[in-house]
């Protein structure tokens, strides 16, 4: 599929990025089939443990913030070599190899840097894997729902996702297919261990169910390109932020989820229609980040029946759960 929005963006004078608006209106709720329900104060006190502080939106100092993130964007995409920016496989893959080589329980550190968030009325400086933890919340409300008996994590990074929903819905065999040896090194560290670490527990948006049942996770390396499963192997597969640096092979790895998928495909992902305009589509068109849209997934297989992107995210980028049904 040729996407007429895949360019590289141009400067238009001196002063360009810095005219460019980076703060764009918050996604309404597009449509939910499933009825998720997932209301405003679960989000919030699920993203609260992570946040320190808060800002109403017109708060002259939120402003700054926004400024000063505004002017940082605009440099990366502007004045450094298109090399520098873009993101490659070859990038991805040695990026998260030190990435994830850290383990999971020190990436759980609740000590870590702070970086500027939105949501709705509020600006808010915050870790961002409390953006991940309502990502978790979101997957628990789809897998509530659908009550699938075998899971796929596509991208399954340090684990901490299969860690934490394994745990919540023991009665269902979860899997991930990792791209580094040091994404399936970190949770198979956790895996010998017979109970889930307390720091993953409190890492959990909702209590845990069993707390052994991480101990039968099949995590395996490999490439998303290429899955080595059946067809139909799983009712449920799923992405979290791991097909934004898949651009290179998307449509590859689109086809193999609903290949390996005998019911939905769930993913948790910045779509174009939430990236359509502004300082937050040339970010990721120049970083060379996911350009899917939503009204493209018929075209491969894959019906979608919720899309909704109304949760915190980091200032300039806005992921949402756009769940499918696999055709």
């Amino acid at each position: 599929m040729k996407m007429r929005f895949w360019r590289r963006p141009e400067r238009q004078g001196a002063d360009a990025g810095a005219t460019t608006a980076l703060r764009e209106p918050e996604p309404e709720l597009r449509f939910d089939e499933l009825g998720l329900d997932v209301k405003d104060d679960e989000i919030a006190a699920t993203f609260e443990p992570f946040v320190r502080d808060r800002y109403d939106r017109e708060d002259p100092e939120w402003s700054a913030i926004v400024d000063e993130r505004r002017a940082r964007a605009a440099r990366k995409v502007f004045d450094r070599p298109e090399a520098e920016v873009k993101w490659t496989m070859e990038r991805t893959l040695r990026s998260y190899a030190k990435t994830w080589g850290v383990g999971v329980e020190p990436w759980l550190d609740t000590h870590g840097a702070v970086a500027p968030c939105e949501w709705r009325h509020e600006g808010m400086m915050a870790q961002v894997m409390g953006i991940k933890r309502v990502h978790q919340l979101m997957l628990m409300r789809v897998i509530d729902k659908l009550r699938p008996r075998t899971v796929l994590e596509v991208g399954s990074g340090n684990g901490i996702n299969l860690l934490v929903l394994s745990a919540r819905f023991p009665e269902s065999r979860f899997a991930g297919i990792e791209l580094t040896e040091a994404g399936v090194a970190a949770p198979t560290a956790v895996i010998t261990e017979p109970e889930l670490p307390a720091s993953v527990r409190d890492y959990s948006p909702e209590p845990l169910v069993d707390l052994q049942a991480h101990t039968r996770l099949d995590v395996r390396q490999g490439n998303a390109k290429v899955l080595p499963f059946e067809d139909g192997s799983f009712d449920l597969v799923y992405s979290v932020l791991a097909l934004e640096l898949m651009e290179e092979i998307r449509g590859d790895v689109l086809a193999e989820m609903r290949r390996v998928s005998g019911g939905h495909v769930a993913m948790v992902e910045p779509f174009y229609e939430w990236h359509a305009t502004g300082l937050r589509r040339e970010l990721i068109v120049a970083r060379g980040y996911f350009a899917q849209p939503i009204e493209g997934l018929d075209e491969l297989g894959l019906e979608p029946i919720v899309a909704m992107a109304d949760m915190p995210h980091k200032l300039d980028y806005q992921p949402g759960l756009v769940v499918a049904k696999a055709r």
